[in-house]
């Protein structure tokens, strides 16, 4: 069928047909012939899979989706525990400033 594309990503080729109606054509009559000639030419089996590349551009989002937000939880999780130790070092110098302010009240009254 033209404009059916294929690609090896690891263990499995991923044919892209241009519709539905391609995609279940190409499942139906043709997966059978596809695995013999990919094995024969590869000299390993793979599976086969057929998607629509609506399909795969739709999986391909929801993927990029994922890694995004994978990548935002990541960095919410480091931004809480930077915030978490600047809370710790705001309450040392809060500390020290008190105990200088008292050392300074006593050494006025001294004089």
């Amino acid at each position: 069928m033209a404009g059916t594309e294929a690609e090896i990503d690891g263990e499995k080729v991923i044919v892209k047909a241009r519709n539905e109606f391609e995609e279940n054509w190409i499942e139906n009559r043709y997966k059978d012939l596809i695995f013999k000639a990919v094995k024969e030419v590869m000299g390993k089996n793979y599976d086969i899979h057929v998607v629509t590349k609506d399909k795969e551009v739709a999986e391909s989002k929801l993927s990029s989706s994922l890694s995004e937000y994978e990548e935002l939880k990541g960095l919410t999780r480091e931004t809480a525990n930077q915030v978490t130790e600047l809370t710790e070092i705001n309450k040392l110098q809060e500390a020290k400033i008190e105990s200088l302010e008292r050392r300074l009240s006593k050494l006025e009254g001294e004089k």
